[in-house]
């Protein structure tokens, strides 16, 4: 798998995702970036363990360093946006539901193209959609003549959309809050 493990919900599987192309970008809002220092002296963990205690969907989602042995930056966000879930072609968002014969592409453009960067981050991680997609999403990319009992229960897919996190950057051992639109730890 990868090396981050996201929290979203239920699973602890998953995988950051960013999209692109002509189509998906005229339809995606476009946000500024704005970043506020935190005094935080609480680690990425034990944040991420209080919030998903007060919050249903959360994720932790730790960077991989090329030749750092531990994470660059840990990222943690809480209660997104939006949900966006997909199940037996049916879509999902925040409990409005519709059939869809593209899925992916109704998840690209509730993405929100993010504009500027953040000096902490340079072009890194900066909210957008954290989920997963379920070993059975397979079946809307390529075609499966046989059709298996669904025995966990799990989405094809649910991402959250994430206008804000706080970002622990470990080497310089600072701690910030991005957003986009709301600053709710003002």
């Amino acid at each position: 798998m990868y090396s981050a493990e996201i929290l979203l919900c239920r699973p602890k599987w998953g995988v950051q995702i960013g999209f692109g192309g002509d189509e998906v970008k005229q339809k995606q809002a476009t946000l500024q970036l704005h970043s506020q220092p935190l005094g935080l002296e609480a680690t990425p963990e034990q944040l991420h363990s209080a919030l998903s205690q007060n919050f249903e969907s959360t994720f932790l989602l730790e960077s991989s360093g090329s030749a750092q042995k531990n994470a660059r930056f840990s990222f943690v966000g809480f209660m997104p946006d939006k949900i966006i879930t997909l199940r037996k072609g049916v879509v999902d968002i925040d409990g409005q539901q519709m059939d869809s014969k593209s899925p992916i592409k109704q998840l690209q453009s509730l993405i929100p193209k993010n504009q500027g960067q953040s000096a902490e981050l340079g072009s890194g991680f900066v909210g957008g959609a954290v989920g997963y997609f379920s070993f059975d999403y397979i079946r809307y990319v390529e075609k499966f003549s046989a059709n298996p009992k669904d025995e966990t229960g799990f989405a094809d897919f649910e991402f959250g959309i994430f206008g804000d996190a706080v970002v622990f950057d470990h080497i310089k051992g600072k701690a910030s809050y991005l957003y986009t639109k709301e600053n709710r730890v003002a």
